[in-house]
């Protein structure tokens, strides 16, 4: 990116968490990404004057330490590679890129989930990030791991005390469940579902379990009531992160035009028709402290890496032109606003 807020080369690479890969082999893949898109420019030449990193895991204190050393040290990289060089968490990267004052925020629905704020002054608060056997509430792979748990329970006859879903007919879920993982039982005796095992343990993937929550929407929408049930769960549970959040945050941010700015990324937002009224009802129903009267849920059109390259301007005292608005489109409002969706 320019001074001018123009895109002049992009290049897409591997994984960059710092907690599945080591700092050193993300800065592998970080200095990889920066030389290919540096090469696509004529005439450009290194040191760039400012890296910007929004990666999962990059504001953990040490983890970010480690990162920015791995990257500085790197033979390829270092102070040859980049100036400034700012590590931030992923959440960081599309706030900066939706809103003009880089301030609002980001409500993160993936293969897992995270919130985080950055607040007028700098300051930045969070909620939820734990990964997926901690955590990632309202995520991709939560709802495909409560989708699982569920019909499990259903086989054995196991009843979980005020759980509405176990009262739903799991014919269809177990259908979608069984296409997506290709299961079969080895012979008569063998529950199906056993196949199960092996896919989430001894082979276990993350992404590939989030991504039954894509065939489970199809469900939802032909109007099977357990899927539909889960993207409701979903909802409630992405509308709490918000809910944990608002007590602190001021008012400059909530009690404005439009209300508070959430920028939704992720594949979950994908079915927001599934998540709306759960999601609404949830952020807005509560205590005082707990609910807002207004907000505006965004999505980005544009990478969050140009979120990223914005914030490592800030730092390096780069003075940037940039205008959100044309990489900005309001999923949903409340209350109504003109051109808006409700």
């Amino acid at each position: 990116m320019d001074t001018t807020g123009a895109v002049l080369a992009r290049s897409v690479g591997g994984c960059t968490n710092p907690y599945l890969l080591s700092p050193e082999a993300v800065a592998d893949e970080i200095v990889t990404m920066v030389r290919k898109a540096v090469d696509e420019l004529d005439g450009a030449q290194l040191p760039i004057p400012a890296l910007g990193l929004a990666l999962s895991g990059g504001e953990k204190g040490e983890m970010a330490e480690k990162l920015t050393e791995a990257v500085l040290a790197h033979p390829e990289g270092g102070c040859g590679l980049v100036g400034t060089l700012l590590c931030v968490n992923d959440t960081m990267g599309p706030i900066a890129a939706a809103t003009p004052e880089a301030t609002g925020v980001c409500l993160i629905s993936g293969t897992g989930s995270n919130c985080r704020a950055v607040l007028p002054d700098g300051s930045r608060c969070g909620v939820g990030g734990w990964g997926h056997l901690l955590g990632d509430d309202g995520s991709a792979y939560d709802l495909a791991s409560t989708t699982l748990k569920t019909l499990l329970r259903a086989m054995d006859g196991f009843m979980v005390e005020d759980d509405p879903l176990a009262a739903m007919d799991p014919t269809r879920a177990t259908a979608v469940v069984i296409e997506h993982f290709g299961l079969a039982a080895p012979d008569d005796a063998t529950p199906v579902l056993e196949g199960l095992l092996p896919i989430m343990y001894s082979s276990f993937e993350k992404a590939r379990i989030a991504s039954l929550t894509a065939k489970l929407s199809v469900a939802a929408r032909d109007g099977d009531e357990l899927c539909a049930a889960l993207f409701a769960r979903t909802g409630r549970l992405l509308a709490r992160h918000v809910c944990a959040l608002a007590p602190r945050l001021p008012v400059s941010m909530t009690k404005v035009p439009g209300g508070l700015v959430i920028v939704a990324t992720g594949s979950v937002f994908q079915s927001w028709d599934l998540l709306c009224d759960a999601f609404v009802t949830t952020l807005t129903g509560g205590s005082p402290t707990r609910s807002l009267d207004a907000f505006t849920l965004v999505t980005l059109s544009e990478t969050s890496a140009v979120g990223a390259a914005r914030m490592a301007a800030i730092k390096g005292g780069i003075e940037l032109a940039y205008d959100p608005s044309p990489y900005v489109d309001v999923l949903y409002s409340h209350p109504p606003q003109a051109g808006g969706k409700s």
